[in-house]
């Protein structure tokens, strides 16, 4: 569920222009459920022309241990990039810059 929840907000935050977002803690209002006691959450990096403009972590990282996420946090996200790549792979299909048939 929390993979879902954080991919929602993956999207919402790349498709809001940066120029009306001149504050962080305007960011950081979307990830306010995260940041309470006991909750796990996320690290957030934003990438602007190449640059990272944004890093923030929210929540805990460890529950048991009472380890809060930082930007330096690291996920072991394995299994959960393959939709990504396969939903690329479909884009570039439809948009006619891959082609899926043999040569």
């Amino acid at each position: 569920m929390l993979r879902y929840i954080l991919l929602s907000y993956s999207i919402i935050i790349s498709t809001v222009s940066y120029g009306h977002m001149k504050e962080s803690h305007m960011i950081d209002s979307l990830f306010s459920d995260w940041q309470q006691p006991n909750t796990p959450g996320c690290a957030l990096g934003i990438i602007s022309d190449g640059e990272l403009i944004y890093a923030q972590g929210y929540g805990l990282a460890n529950m048991e241990y009472d380890i809060p996420n930082s930007p330096q946090s690291v996920f072991r996200i394995g299994s959960t990039s393959k939709q990504f790549t396969a939903t690329c792979i479909v884009r570039l299909v439809q948009q006619g810059e891959l082609n899926l048939t043999k040569a």
